[in-house]
Formats: structure tokens, sequence, C-alpha cells
């Protein structure tokens, strides 16, 4: 839940992955995989093409989830990405009480 609420309050309109937004996805991957959640590559694409991403753009989030479980550390620039306690926050804003 935590993965797809990041990516869905980062990504909600777009419809291709470029620039900041790549960097965006990816450091959001890599935060959720260190912290050991687990990322499903088939689950995250149908997310994308079921919230209206562009085909190809759900595919290249497939191969960035790829990447980043097999251990590859992209060349990303450092202003671009969550913040440090992001994972908290996003915790945080799953777990609260609907009202």
């Amino acid at each position: 839940m935590i993965r797809r609420f990041e990516i869905r309050t980062r990504a909600r309109v777009c419809y291709c992955l470029s620039g900041p937004v790549v960097a965006y996805a990816v450091r959001t991957l890599q935060v959720l995989h260190d912290a050991g959640h687990r990322l499903d590559a088939v689950e995250l694409e149908a997310w994308a093409l079921a919230s209206g991403w562009d085909p190809d753009a759900a595919r290249l989030l497939v191969e960035y989830i790829k990447g980043v479980l097999s251990g590859h550390r992209y060349r990303l620039r450092e202003t671009v990405g969550p913040t440090r306690d992001a994972l908290r926050h996003w915790r945080e804003a799953v777990e609260a009480p609907k009202q």
C-alpha cells in the first residue's frame, strides 16, 4: 500500500515517464525496497495501466522495478526524490484513520 500511495501522488496524471518523474519514481522504489517492502512488477504495472498510464510508461516502470530488485543503483539528480523521512510520512498516511 505504501508504494502505491507515493507513486500515485507523484505521478497521478503522468502518462509517460521522463526527467524528474523517472528520478522520483526510481528513488521511491529504492526507498521502499531498501526498507524491505515487496515490489511486485506485475502488480505495479497493472496498477499503472488501470490508473491511466500509457502502456510504454508502464513497461518502463517495470524495467525500473526489475533494476531496483536486481540491485542496480541508478545515477539520479540528488535533488529529486523522496526526503529522508518520506517512508515515515507514507506509513503515517496509510495508517491514519479515515475520517
